[in-house]
């Protein structure tokens, strides 16, 4: 679809045409992809699941002034659009706090949101403990150093198309204790990649952008939130750390947080029946 301001928005849909609708926001750095592996659990739940690409990853054009809160536009439009008048949303990852903000500034378009291993604020004392040494790293170059950044992403994936074996055995080992089993169930090492080249495909400068506005101070008053809040959280998230999600949980007067013990950063595709079964009707 063309927004009033002539960007492009571009989605996938998976599980049930007919079912509830669930606009589903993506990781960072990723795409709409993200989801292909809930497809099975969507049907069986008789969910809708809307995965819009957010600016400037996979192939939605890019909006180089956008914000966290602003975002929400772009999924309010989309749902008229699609002539859909009120949605649940899950928020993977990176794409939790902009499931938030759509929680904030859509009013009654939302009847809930779902975060799955969502992020955090970053920028207070102690936002960063218990993150990778990778994931600290790129959040601190997008900050102060974006260039450096930009350079980081293109070079991580050239050198997953080089080698994607390696490539996949490297993100496993950033995601958790049984990320790599629950990769492999999806697809070929080119698939497991797929979300990630998306999200650079336009430029890697827009998938630093949607870091530096995760790690820069939220324009999110949490505590206004006022739709039911489902947080699940892997104990052993080394990319969101689940310091993270009890901040969210403790900031946000709605939000119930779930802690699934030992699992990584891959809980959405490694139990995507926990996550979906949440989605309020």
């Amino acid at each position: 679809m063309t927004l009033p301001d002539g960007r492009r928005v571009v989605w996938s849909e998976y599980g049930d045409p007919d079912g509830v609708p669930v606009m589903a926001l993506h990781g960072t750095p990723s795409s709409r992809l993200d989801f292909l592996p809930a497809e099975a659990s969507a049907r069986r739940f008789g969910l809708r699941l809307i995965a819009p690409d957010r600016p400037g990853m996979g192939d939605s054009d890019p909006h180089p002034d956008r914000t966290l809160l602003g975002y929400a536009a772009d999924v309010g439009a989309l749902a008229d659009h699609l002539g859909i008048g009120r949605f649940a949303i899950v928020g993977f990852s990176g794409g939790g706090p902009y499931a938030l903000a759509c929680a904030l500034a859509l009013g009654d378009g939302v009847t809930g949101v779902v975060g799955a291993s969502a992020a955090g604020p970053v920028d207070g004392p102690g936002g960063l403990a218990g993150m990778s040494i990778t994931d600290k790293l790129l959040t601190i170059l997008c900050l102060r150093a974006p260039a450096v950044a930009i350079a980081y992403l293109k070079a991580l994936a050239v050198g997953a198309k080089i080698s994607p074996h390696i490539a996949v055995w490297g993100e496993a080992a950033e995601l958790g204790p049984d990320a790599l089993g629950v990769l492999k169930a999806f697809g070929t090492r080119k698939e497991i990649m797929a979300p990630f080249h998306a999200s650079v495909s336009q430029g890697a400068r827009w998938a630093v952008q949607d870091f530096a506005l995760l790690s820069l101070p939220w324009d999110l008053p949490l505590d206004q939130i006022e739709v039911p809040v489902r947080l699940f959280h892997g104990t052993a998230d080394r990319v969101v750390p689940l310091s993270q999600a009890r901040h969210l949980a403790a900031e946000i007067p709605t939000a119930e947080l779930t802690e699934v013990r030992g699992v990584g950063h891959v809980l959405l595709h490694r139990d995507p029946d926990l996550i979906l079964s949440a989605v309020p009707r």
